[in-house]
């Protein structure tokens, strides 16, 4: 379960933030029990498109692709996804 929390490209084409996205499997009530991890979808240059927020646990981590694969290949022809390590301060490609 992800959601798609800003769209740089239609920001800096408009000017103006466009909706947020949210994953098909999206419910406010999981969403608001589980920690969430931050993630960035690039094209092959290395250009930001999108950041959001995937649902994360255990049982979860199978799905890292998911917000690649269901949103940032098809409406932005993203081929990397990056998620943020608080620990290391670092964004981490998987």
């Amino acid at each position: 379960m992800f959601k798609i929390d800003f769209n740089l490209i239609d920001y800096l084409e408009n000017k103006q933030i466009p909706p947020i996205f949210k994953s098909e499997d999206y419910e406010e009530e999981i969403w608001r029990t589980y920690n969430k991890e931050v993630f960035r979808l690039l094209d092959d240059d290395e250009n930001i498109y999108y950041y959001g927020r995937f649902l994360c646990n255990k049982s979860w981590e199978y799905r890292l692709f998911e917000p690649l694969d269901e949103f940032g290949l098809p409406y932005g022809g993203c081929t990397i996804i990056e998620y943020y390590s608080d620990e290391t301060d670092e964004w981490r490609r998987i």
